[in-house]
């Protein structure tokens, strides 16, 4: 707990230098987005919100401001769902952008993938 984990099921992603991180998140945010029940408005809305954001950085046309939100909506968001799925869409998201915010920033300010096209 005290680490920001809990007990329960848990995965391993490796992925390589050549990986967008954004993306990444991405493909993370619509696994809990699809995975919701429906029930709680937290579980609905926040992993919504996530993927239309991370969908407009990806695409190249996120702002500086989306960054703040994509803190934000992990912050509201985590520990309010009726089960634990919403907290892991929190912890997943935050803990991407936390550990790539360069990446993030770089997609925003490139309107672009720096990774496509190589």
């Amino acid at each position: 707990r005290k680490a920001g984990s809990a007990l329960g099921s848990g995965g391993v992603i490796v992925y390589g230098d050549d990986r967008c991180m954004v993306e990444a998140a991405l493909e993370t945010a619509r696994f809990f987005k699809e995975g919701s029940c429906g029930l709680c408005p937290p579980c609905v809305k926040g992993p919504a919100q996530l993927v239309d954001i991370l969908e407009r950085i990806e695409e190249g046309t996120g702002e500086v401001e989306d960054l703040h939100s994509i803190e934000e909506i992990c912050h509201f968001i985590r520990g309010r769902g009726y089960c634990y799925l919403v907290t892991g869409a929190a912890l997943s998201a935050a803990s991407i952008f936390t550990a790539f915010k360069p990446e993030f920033k770089t997609h925003i300010s490139n309107k672009k993938c720096p990774f496509k096209g190589q």
